[in-house]
């Protein structure tokens, strides 16, 4: 048993370490990293002083942000999602597609110029591993966004095996993000639900 242990011990090691090196491996695509440079520039900030300090949007790990384009991102777990969260309350079908995702990004914004009532979203990156599921995921996610992104209304799109998720965390800030997402869409043309 013992030398069993011993045998087992490296090649476990290999494949968590190899899977954590896939999950570190993934990033942004190059559309949404460019769209936080155009969000920039039309009073769409980055604020990761709000963010820490208001406790705003749990699923963004901060401990694991990156900077891209001198942006900061920030990984999400798939536990943490709101999908997740909701998930006993939502359609079964499909739900796996989203547990096999292969990475999730999300980028927080805010607006600049707001003084006392601060809008802000978050931009969801969802990598599935081929289109036609990144497609029915959207969908899924598009007929059940309501549930998902409780007491929102989401605006959803994807790229190639990407779906993107413009979500905010009142209804109130919907409509703000409603510009924020037709922009991108005019800007990057993508695949609409």
């Amino acid at each position: 048993m013992k030398i069993r242990l011993i045998l087992l011990t490296p090649i476990l090691f290999l494949i968590v370490g190899f899977s954590n090196v896939l999950a570190q491996n993934s990033s942004p695509i190059k559309e949404i990293k460019d769209f936080a440079i155009v969000l920039d520039k039309k009073g769409w900030i980055s604020d990761e002083n709000r963010i820490n300090k208001t406790r705003i949007y749990p699923e963004l790990d901060r401990k694991r942000k990156t900077f891209f384009n001198d942006k900061t991102f920030y990984p999400i777990p798939y536990e943490s999602t709101m999908l997740n969260k909701f998930s006993d309350r939502l359609p079964s079908e499909g739900i796996s597609l989203f547990k096999d995702a292969k990475s999730i990004w999300g980028y927080f914004y805010r607006d600049k110029s707001a003084k006392e009532w601060i809008t802000d979203g978050v931009i969801e990156q969802w990598e599935f591993t081929n289109e036609k599921d990144a497609q029915v995921s959207m969908e899924y996610v598009h007929r059940h966004g309501h549930s998902i992104y409780f007491n929102t209304s989401p605006y959803v799109c994807r790229i190639r095996n990407y779906v993107i998720v413009f979500q905010s965390r009142a209804m109130a800030f919907s409509y703000e993000q409603k510009p924020v997402y037709d922009l991108f869409v005019k800007m990057y043309n993508p695949i609409m639900p």
